[in-house]
């Protein structure tokens, strides 16, 4: 059940999130989505089914670990939920991930001449 719902969770990223693409590996016990989305912070969202849950890992190309881990219960899951919150953060992170760029980018060295 938890792979089938990761999947249609998957599948509406693609459709409603300005997804650009999914992977899927299987393991034993579970399996995971990796979706990219087409911005220019390289944003993933892993969608891990595990044990009796489902779990969605933010990760940005910057961090070597997800900035953020949602875990979601089976019984109370609705796979359009799930989307419309990942999507809502996705666009709050991109966000901010913008208005943190134009002041690193516009600080400048002195060169020596």
């Amino acid at each position: 059940m938890g792979a089938r719902i990761a999947g249609l969770v998957a599948d509406l990223l693609l459709r409603t999130c300005n997804a650009t693409s999914v992977e899927r590996q299987s393991f034993i016990d579970g399996s995971r989505y990796m979706i990219r989305f087409g911005d220019n912070n390289n944003m993933e969202v892993h969608l891990v089914d595990k044990g009796g849950g489902l779990f969605a890992e933010f990760w940005v190309s910057t961090h070597a670990t997800p900035i953020m881990i949602i875990e979601y219960l089976y019984p109370n899951m609705e796979p359009s939920s799930v989307c419309r919150e990942i999507c809502a953060l996705i666009e709050i992170i991109s966000g901010s991930l913008m208005m943190q760029r134009p002041r690193t980018q516009g600080v400048q060295m002195n060169q020596p001449k």
